[in-house]
């Protein structure tokens, strides 16, 4: 399966459904034409980077270019987005870099009026980091379902719901 290279956001989608369908080197290879052919179509991926860095299957995750994506994104996008810095600290998070994780949590979050429901779920986050934790994904839902609590540490949010709707984020034990 090939996009047409200047054709980014068919790239886009091709990346998006080659992560959904559990080929995430493939979709690597997607995302890395789109920031050689246009950078600044990174700026759609950064659903498609977590969940490269956070898939809820261990085997599907890519932390190493997931963080190098984020980084690249964060170069084109520049530090003032807290999307942007939230998607660089869950990739941070995923390679371990926990320090450097909370650090960009804490400047996502300073970007964030108070009253945001974002807010929330990068605080969830940021807990898991202190904790030497990585944020992984919850695992896909059904279409309707209500969303998943796991009494205290599985924090699902409907805020998030524009990253992707393959997945929802949550925060999950290992």
């Amino acid at each position: 399966m090939t996009a047409n290279p200047r054709n980014v956001p068919a790239r886009a989608n091709l990346a998006g459904i080659l992560v959904a369908a559990g080929e995430p080197d493939a979709a690597i290879r997607e995302m890395d034409a789109i920031a050689n052919a246009q950078p600044s179509g990174l700026l759609d991926l950064a659903p498609l980077i977590v969940a490269l860095a956070a898939n809820p299957d261990a085997s599907l995750r890519r932390p190493q270019q997931a963080l190098r994506l984020a980084e690249q994104l964060v170069a084109v996008a520049g530090r003032t987005a807290a999307t942007v810095l939230d998607t660089l600290a869950i990739a941070l998070a995923a390679t371990g870099d926990f320090d450097a994780a909370m650090a960009m949590a804490r400047a996502a979050l300073d970007r964030l009026p108070v009253d945001v429901a974002e807010r929330r779920a990068i605080q969830d986050r940021l807990a898991l980091y202190r904790e030497r934790r990585p944020f992984v994904l919850a695992k896909p839902q059904a279409r309707g379902a209500p969303l998943r609590q796991d009494g205290g540490r599985g924090i699902a949010s409907r805020s998030f719901r524009s990253y992707t709707t393959k997945y929802w984020f949550a925060t999950t034990a290992r």
